[in-house]
């Protein structure tokens, strides 16, 4: 005879296997499959843990800034 029991407390899980191993009764334990992942999760985490192969060939974006983004005169401002 099989018998399945789903038990959540711990304290509950012990006490049932000490009375399984006291009356001498063979059990084996399973632990339930972890639920698969959706695609939407699998892509976030894709996301999150990405880690680029090779160094970007873009370069220092802060000496990009510095070079391109300096304060240059504009024709409509007022000095």
């Amino acid at each position: 005879m099989t018998i399945q029991f789903e038990i959540q407390d711990n304290q509950d899980v012990q006490l049932i296997l000490n009375l399984l191993n006291r009356l001498k009764i063979p059990f084996r334990q399973f632990q339930k499959a972890p639920k698969p992942k959706t695609q939407r999760e699998n892509r976030r985490d894709f996301i999150l843990n990405f880690e680029a192969r090779e160094k970007s060939s873009f370069g220092d974006a802060l000496e990009w800034q510095r070079r391109e983004r300096t304060d240059n005169f504009l024709p409509f401002q007022s000095n």
